[in-house]
């Protein structure tokens, strides 16, 4: 199954005690009126805890297209198309191909161990491309690379689900009673941070220990492999922990 953002968010206001037309959330405009409705910030921190889990305790894979023009050593991220599933994003590449043919991974210092005029050596043609690594955690940049093209390269990693915010946009990354009681539980915390000023509302803040006591659960289940130094969750989501 899977939780729409109407549902997590009634469920946020449901753990706060505020009815559903609640103005915890709301950002006024100086005379009384809202310029941002409370269902409008709920659902914005609700997309917050969905990118922040799925970068820090959940594998969700995604695979893409990107493309390399001629003379072009490094894409962003941002540039893929045709994602798999449909509208996510990647935030950490694991593996790419140029057409059938597996690239092998490699860390940008021993590129410039092996050759150290690599930013500047190109091959004729995409078949002669040896290597792949990252730029930074944002781009994928290849060794050689290519003075023709446009290249096609298909990149396989972790990344975000679509986040539309709508209250019929629906999440399936982790099982429901999960995404229950830690998304709601993020929001809740957001909205008590939001509304320091207001002591009955402030003391709520210890919802983000559900939530985070949620985070490393799933950061545990994780394979050891990706836990480790230089995978893409090598740093628990929740310091000192784990």
């Amino acid at each position: 199954m899977a939780q729409t953002m109407a549902q997590l968010r009634a469920e946020t206001y449901k753990i706060l005690n505020e009815a559903t037309n609640s103005t915890l959330g709301i950002v006024g405009v100086g005379d009384g009126t809202a310029s941002i409705s409370s269902d409008t910030t709920v659902n914005n921190f609700i997309a917050e805890a969905v990118s922040e889990i799925c970068r820090t305790c959940v594998s969700y894979q995604v695979s893409g297209t990107l493309t390399f023009a001629a003379n072009t050593r490094n894409v962003l991220l941002t540039s893929m198309t045709v994602p798999t599933p449909a509208n996510s994003t990647m935030w950490f590449p694991t593996d790419a191909y140029v057409g059938s043919t597996r690239l092998i991974h490699a860390s940008e210092s021993s590129v410039r161990a092996n050759d150290l005029n690599y930013a500047a050596t190109t091959v004729a043609n995409s078949s002669l491309v040896t290597n792949w690594y990252r730029y930074d955690n944002y781009s994928v940049s290849l060794y050689p690379y290519i003075t023709t093209g446009p290249t096609s390269v298909t990149v396989y990693g972790y990344g975000i689900p679509n986040i539309t915010i709508a209250d019929a946009t629906s999440f399936d990354f982790i099982p429901d009673d999960l995404m229950r009681q830690m998304i709601p539980a993020f929001a809740a915390t957001k909205l008590a941070m939001k509304n320091i000023d207001d002591p009955t509302v402030s003391q709520r803040v210890f919802w983000r220990n559900w939530y985070n006591e949620g985070r490393m659960k799933l950061y545990m289940q994780l394979d050891a492999g990706l836990r480790q130094a230089g995978g893409p969750f090598s740093v628990p989501p929740v310091l000192g922990q784990g």
